[in-house]
């Protein structure tokens, strides 16, 4: 072992003399090196470069939760996480949070519940955000759904996150611990899509509220096609019912771009939408396609670049920008897709104007597709 190495142990160990973590022996030399390697390979930049200026239990913290999230060896993470909490004077009030909650997560998925809900509880005292839900999660799944309402409801008090509210949304609508109430549960789904509207079950879960409740069945096409543009392919059926066939939503999801109030809520929208409904793309970013999307600097311009001209790459450019713009993948925009297509590969330029989007796209000399859509 190298004396640097060594040093950094006996200064870690120093903190750690004549405790038992968990019933386990101290962590020993070589296990705490191994541990160090794996955070040196496969911790963050940051976390790297501030190491050596941490306290040894906040470094306990990043060694355990690198072991633990990023495939090393959980039980050795566990060790490194709660021989760290014996020492909350060393650390400050987020890492004490954060450590309880990813303590928590992992009991939760051993299914030790118990002990994952006296961390989430810990966690929720350090007033980390995320832990008052999980810790409500929990409740669920011990199918205590009178406390997992009360801690919901703690929850929006405290910080309301999207995860509480669609949660506790889904207790009203069901009738779990509490009247059935489908109208309470809608609400809070709605709030729930305020916090975060890319959440597929969100989504899901409104769009059959608006399909059996409200009856508001453009509602209803609306959550369903972005359910289904965010990876949830049980909308499907939903979708063919009678009552949503002929309505479409791909004119909202274009008009939520033209009306947006700014550059910044526009670009803010498009970069959502490539993360969430693109399979995570961004711009000024080539991904393996050889696909590019930037925009104008009023954000009022989508430009795409691909390299190759391959019938594929063709089709897969075009369903990216019309799908970007559109959302609902099910709607007449499919027909303008194939035509595009078409027309591209036959004639090496296509045009399309859609709910106030002019779309021009062409394969250079070079064999370059360079496709832009403007608001017209």
């Amino acid at each position: 072992m190298s004396k640097w190495i060594i040093g950094l142990f006996l200064s870690y160990l120093s903190l750690c003399t004549g405790l038992a973590l968990a019933e386990e022996s101290l962590i020993a030399p070589e296990q705490y090196q191994a541990a160090l390697q794996f955070h040196q390979q496969y911790g963050e930049k940051g976390d790297l470069e501030r190491f050596d200026k941490k306290t040894p239990a906040a470094q306990a913290v990043l060694l355990g939760s690198t072991l633990a999230l990023r495939g090393g060896d959980r039980a050795l993470g566990a060790r490194f996480l709660l021989d760290a909490l014996k020492h909350p004077e060393q650390l400050n009030q987020f890492d004490i949070g954060y450590t309880n909650n990813l303590l928590g997560g992992m009991y939760q998925n051993d299914g030790e519940l118990d002990k994952a809900a006296t961390f989430f509880q810990h966690a929720r005292s350090a007033d980390y955000t995320d832990a008052c839900s999980n810790l409500g999660v929990v409740r669920e799944e011990q199918n205590n759904y009178i406390l997992a309402r009360l801690t919901y409801l703690d929850c929006l008090k405290r910080s309301p996150t999207a995860l509480a509210y669609l949660n506790l949304g889904t207790l009203y609508f069901n009738g779990l611990g509490v009247a059935k109430d489908p109208q309470k549960g809608g609400h809070y789904w709605s709030k729930s899509f305020e916090k975060f509207a890319y959440d597929p079950d969100t989504n899901y879960n409104l769009g059959i509220y608006h399909l059996r409740h409200t009856r508001h069945f453009e509602n209803a096409r609306y959550h369903l096609s972005l359910a289904l543009a965010l990876g949830d392919a049980d909308v499907l059926p939903k979708l063919a019912e009678r009552s949503v066939i002929g309505i479409y939503s791909d004119s909202i999801f274009a008009a939520q771009l033209r009306l947006a109030p700014d550059t910044n809520r526009r670009r803010w929208i498009i970069q959502d939408r490539l993360r969430y409904t693109l399979e995570e793309r961004y711009l000024d970013h080539t991904d393996e396609q050889g696909m590019t999307f930037t925009l104008s600097e009023n954000a009022k311009e989508i430009q795409l670049t691909a390299q190759g001209q391959s019938d594929d790459q063709i089709e897969q450019a075009v369903i990216r920008m019309l799908w970007l713009i559109y959302v609902d993948r099910l709607s007449p925009i499919s027909l303008d897709l194939q035509r595009m297509v078409d027309e591209l590969i036959n004639n090496k330029k296509t045009s399309l104007v859609r709910h106030g989007w002019r779309h021009l796209a062409r394969i250079s000399a070079e064999g370059e597709l360079l496709y832009s859509a403007s608001m017209d």
